[in-house]
């Protein structure tokens, strides 16, 4: 992943790519076209439970994306925030540059008991065609009517739903949201009702916020 980073900005740049690494090797290749962003599109680079992929993510100075549903605990995704945002201020870049993405499944209800209720059995879906693909990377091993009362899969009324946001941001860090509405073979109707209730009760609250 590092050097095809590498190879990547490198063949944005306006010279021809050089590298000599372990898996890649080029001498003199012109790319083209060339992106219309200066120096390059932003780079993300997806973390999850590993330091140094945090670490050298700040150090080059790329935004970060992860997925809070699979750490244990809040304060967990938090310490591995912060060494992320070290590196970035150890290297010299102005850390209100940065943007630090977490993945949520959500589902916006008329209530905690409502939400849960309609959306467990298609997050525990989910799950479980995850665990299938690859039983050793299971998602949680946590009980998912709890990972959702925990706010690690955003669920209920519109207003805990949006304290919850607002929880992972203050608390672990977080400045950008991106979020799956329709998972686990949920019906079409539910996942309408899902978007909807997301746009018109929780998405205006947390406007500029």
């Amino acid at each position: 992943m590092t050097e095809g980073t590498e190879v990547l900005r490198q063949a944005w740049s306006d010279e021809p790519v050089t590298f000599h690494g372990e898996f890649f090797n080029y001498d003199n290749v012109r790319v083209l076209p060339k992106p219309v962003q200066r120096p390059h599109p932003p780079i993300w680079v997806g973390a999850t439970r590993t330091e140094e992929t945090f670490r050298w993510a700040g150090e080059k100075g790329f935004n970060l994306m992860t997925i809070p549903f699979i750490h244990p605990t809040m304060e967990a995704l938090h310490d591995l925030v912060e060494i992320y945002r070290q590196a970035f201020r150890e290297a010299g870049r102005d850390l209100t540059t940065q943007q630090i993405l977490g993945k949520f499944h959500i589902y916006v209800s008329e209530s905690l008991e409502q939400g849960v209720r309609e959306a467990s059995p298609h997050m525990k879906n989910y799950s479980a065609i995850h665990a299938a693909v690859d039983p050793n990377r299971k998602l949680t091993h946590r009980d998912i009517v709890e990972d959702m009362q925990r706010g690690f899969i955003i669920v209920g009324d519109p207003q805990r739903c949006i304290d919850t946001i607002r929880r992972w941001r203050e608390e672990a860090g977080l400045t950008t949201f991106s979020f799956t509405f329709h998972f686990g073979g949920m019906p079409q109707e539910l996942a309408l009702k899902n978007i909807r209730l997301f746009a018109e009760r929780v998405m205006p609250a947390l406007d500029g916020a």
